[in-house]
């Protein structure tokens, strides 16, 4: 367990199409660096954000938390420095960004069973810290998304 005294972390999680690359492309276009996890290797992220930390960062973003061991494994490196943010949308609105047809409840809802049974995305989803409702315009969830980082950052 590291503890970084000025360190603050956002890290998004939420369903495929909720809007958490929009929070955090948000973030990036103001300068913050972004850390993301691939293939569910969250040792790699650690060692991102350590080397960010060396270079004198003190505010970082994470794109996506995809499960449970990666969450629990972030928590633990860094407890009182991350905070979760999830990313929520009603199930039409992401199928409407994802151009997936909202009548197919069948075909468009099977990804969503897979992300929360397979994926292990639900864990994460239900722990965040915070929940950001992302259901109107880019303008209203730009303006959510600030004024989370301001209360994170404080």
């Amino acid at each position: 367990m590291t503890h970084h005294p000025n360190l603050k972390i956002i890290a998004f999680v939420g369903m495929t199409g909720a809007g958490k690359s929009t929070a955090v492309h948000h973030f990036t276009e103001k300068g913050f660096p972004k850390v993301t996890i691939t293939t569910s290797d969250e040792t790699s992220a650690i060692d991102q954000i350590e080397h960010l930390v060396a270079a004198g960062q003190h505010r970082v973003i994470i794109d996506g938390i995809e499960t449970w061991d990666e969450y629990k494994s972030l928590k633990h490196h860094y407890p009182s420095e991350i905070a979760v943010v999830a990313v929520v949308s009603p199930r039409q609105v992401r199928y409407r960004r994802l151009d997936r047809d909202p009548q197919d409840h069948e075909s468009a809802g099977q990804h969503d069973y897979e992300e929360i049974e397979t994926g292990g995305k639900a864990g994460p989803i239900a722990a965040a810290d915070y929940y950001v409702l992302n259901d109107g315009s880019i303008e209203r969830f730009e303006h959510q998304l600030d004024d989370v980082a301001h209360e994170i950052f404080k």
